[in-house]
């Protein structure tokens, strides 16, 4: 089978996802890097010379970025998609184990498990009730594959047919709940999303954590809360289920008003987190003009 890695970069870490990429490459896969970084990474480092790099010289945000791979990588004939963040680490055997449940299904979503590289605890996936209320998912220790409707974005593994029937990811998120409405979407038009237990990777999430009350908490940046709390207000606007999007209405506006508190930079962070609500309700979306 033909297949293609996408890797969305900002200004990453060039060693990293120098790794990254030979490790991709070493598992038979082909890959394309599209770079939204105002300066190009391709025009530092030779060792991207072997990689397709798509710059897109400005940062249109993760959407528009995978949008833009994976429409190269259709283009090229590509069977089977895989997504990255720019800093993942993934094993030899990673891309084999996701791609295997491709051969019988032309049409489903595998995905790996996702372990935090720092605490090594699992990030769990989500299955919704009929009423659309989440429920963690925890996978590491199964044999069998998961059923899931909702999963992190780096390690998605996509057979190409998925696009035509559901569509490419929404940028009017520009960056979170991309992959959350993007998964529920693909689920709507009835495609398989599975996680593969034997598939494990390394991630993180986020830039720090701090520990409110008995919960560790993940902090980001002040524009991260923007798109935090305003993307999880625009789900209402979308073909979701209400009770989720109320649901995750609630808990990111909690949560990033709790996080104000351990920010580094109170004051910037509550701005951003109140024009975050402010635009959610207006109903703007895209990258924010600020």
């Amino acid at each position: 089978m033909k297949c293609y890695a996408v890797i969305v970069a900002y200004n990453p870490d060039t060693s990293t996802l120098i790794k990254l990429c030979e490790s991709i490459t070493l598992q038979n896969y082909l890959v394309v890097i599209i770079d939204n970084s105002e300066n190009p990474i391709s025009s530092t480092l030779d060792d991207f010379d072997k990689y397709h790099v798509i710059s897109l010289k400005e940062n249109k945000g993760v959407a528009y970025a995978q949008n833009v791979g994976t429409r190269y990588a259709i283009n090229e004939g590509a069977q089977v998609i895989s997504f990255f963040d720019q800093d993942s680490v993934i094993p030899a055997d990673l891309l084999h184990k996701l791609v295997a449940p491709h051969e019988a299904n032309k049409l489903v979503i595998t995905a790996p498990v996702s372990i935090d590289k720092y605490n090594r605890i699992e990030y769990p996936s989500r299955v919704l009730n009929d009423f659309g209320l989440p429920r963690d998912v925890y996978s590491a220790d199964k044999k069998e594959l998961v059923p899931v409707d909702i999963v992190i974005s780096s390690g998605i593994t996509a057979s190409a047919n998925v696009f035509n029937i559901a569509g490419m990811f929404d940028e009017d998120f520009f960056i979170d709940f991309v992959d959350t409405e993007w998964c529920l979407r693909c689920r709507k038009y009835g495609v398989l999303i599975i996680i593969v237990p034997d598939a494990i990777m390394e991630h993180s999430i986020g830039e720090s954590s701090a520990k409110i009350g008995p919960f560790k908490s993940i902090l980001h940046s002040p524009a991260r809360t923007y798109y935090k709390t305003r993307n999880s207000i625009l789900l209402v606007r979308k073909d979701v289920k209400i009770l989720f999007a109320l649901r995750q209405i609630i808990s990111a506006v909690a949560h990033n008003l709790l996080l104000v508190f351990f920010a580094k930079q109170p004051l910037l962070h509550s701005k951003y987190y109140l024009l975050g609500i402010l635009h959610g309700v207006l109903g703007i979306t895209g990258k924010y003009q600020g």
